[in-house]
């Protein structure tokens, strides 16, 4: 597991484009119960809950400094980080993509 964190980690500029593309073809869009109406609907909800999810990225990133990178191909960090959005979610940047990612359902 170790082994594919730091894959992961090395490699996360180009998985990323690599899964998206495959995602996109991948992918066949439908209208939600069959009616075109409800699909625009579902849209402006998915839209807002994309918003609302790099909002709270934006959030987290301007309120306290992170420290990101790695050092000698490693994740670092000199500190824990507590403050701004991290004092009230462990993982406030996590959960923006969790709702990014939720949006594109």
């Amino acid at each position: 597991m170790v082994r594919l964190g730091r894959f992961m980690f090395r490699y996360r500029n180009g998985l990323f484009p690599l899964v998206f593309v495959l995602a996109f073809f991948a992918g066949r869009p439908h209208y939600p119960f069959g009616r075109s109406d409800v699909d625009f609907l579902f849209d402006l909800v998915g839209m807002f809950i994309a918003l609302a999810g790099q909002s709270l990225r934006i959030l987290t990133i301007g309120y306290e400094y992170i420290v990101r990178g790695g050092k000698d191909h490693k994740v670092y960090a000199d500190k824990l980080v507590q403050g701004g959005m991290f004092a009230l979610c462990r993982n406030p940047l996590y959960t923006g993509n969790l709702l990014i990612r939720s949006a594109w359902h």
